[in-house]
């Protein structure tokens, strides 16, 4: 007889239960309901060979022992909680299968504080709130690309505290990431120039960003103000810089104003907006693109700590003051197009 339902609570707290494989059947689904595995707290794996339509909530919840989740059929719905608290859980594989279309809802690896692996299939519909939150060992995760997955949720990747490294992809274009102050390196690349790209809550959220790598078409950036950050990378397609000037109550203020270098080696740039890195008291190197053209008034103004400047050479015109007061640059190296 094949099994097509595991009930709510079928084995709860069967404290000797130590593995669970879902033998292949014919391609016949298998639904499993709310706390059907909940405090199985010898349980060390689950294979899953079958498709799995939707796994209801809490069902592997606080299943303390588990160490390793694969899936190796076709999954849909993972439900709210379904793998919090699974304290010992090092790697979840949901594997490769094209009938795949994930949607993972709220908290479902809350607190996995042994978490260090993720793979996502192919496609992913959507990652919920606070998905893997307190997963305090997961250390770079690099999110899947599909047309269907367009928004990071609030708090997918909070309290995430050795997340350093998180690449997004083109196919995310809303994304709010709260409470994850220990990223370090982050790759948001979005090249579509026709769809605008919304951030939430990044300026207090990333403490510790030293290094962005950043390809996308905005009215404004993220976490520019962080204080560690130490280099900013813009990619490929990107043909203009938005303005860059918050206004405090004191003055004006550009938001680079803690990076040390700025890269736009591989845009197409031709132009640096007035004021863009006014007063980037702790900016040393600018590398412009090689079609820059235009330099507008103020815009390395008070930069004093600035030594380097590359590609100013193609450069046709600069504004005035635009480097008024950068003491520490020696050397300035001309094209023969510069108009003054």
């Amino acid at each position: 007889t094949t099994v097509h339902r595991i009930s709510n609570f079928a084995f709860h707290m069967c404290s000797d239960l130590r593995t669970v494989t879902f033998e292949p059947s014919a391609n016949t689904p298998l639904n499993i309901d709310d706390n059907a595995f909940m405090s199985c707290t010898a349980l060390e794996s689950v294979t899953f060979t079958r498709p799995i339509p939707k796994i209801e909530r809490a069902a592997f919840h606080n299943c303390v022992k588990m160490q390793h989740v694969r899936f190796e059929d076709a999954v849909h719905i993972v439900g709210w909680g379904v793998f919090g608290e699974c304290s010992k859980l090092g790697s979840v594989d949901f594997g490769t299968h094209p009938h795949t279309n994930l949607y993972l809802e709220s908290e479902v690896f809350r607190e996995c504080g042994q978490l260090t692996e993720v793979i996502f299939p192919p496609i992913v519909n959507t990652i919920m709130s606070s998905a893997f939150r307190k997963c305090r060992m997961l250390s770079n995760i690099t999110l899947p690309t599909n047309d269907m997955f367009t928004t990071l949720d609030e708090d997918v990747f909070g309290d995430c505290d050795a997340l350093v490294e998180l690449t997004i992809p083109p196919n995310i274009t809303n994304i709010c990431l709260n409470s994850i102050p220990n990223v370090k390196n982050l790759t948001i690349n979005h090249p579509d120039a026709s769809v605008p790209i919304v951030f939430h809550n990044l300026d207090e959220n990333l403490r510790n960003l030293q290094r962005l790598e950043y390809n996308v078409n905005t009215s404004s950036y993220p976490a520019m103000l962080t204080p560690n950050l130490e280099r900013v990378m813009f990619h490929s397609s990107l043909t203009k810089l938005p303005p860059a000037i918050k206004y405090m109550r004191d003055g004006k203020q550009s938001i680079f104003q803690c990076v040390t270098a700025i890269d736009l080696s591989a845009t197409k740039i031709q132009t640096i907006p007035a004021h863009c890195f006014y007063e980037c008291t702790q900016l040393t190197t600018v590398t412009l693109s090689k079609v820059i053209h235009t330099i507008e008034e103020y815009a390395f103004c008070r930069c004093s700590a600035l030594e380097e400047v590359v590609n100013l050479d193609v450069v046709h015109s600069i504004g005035e003051n635009a480097f008024a007061n950068c003491k520490e640059l020696e050397s300035c190296i001309f094209g023969p197009g510069l108009v003054f």
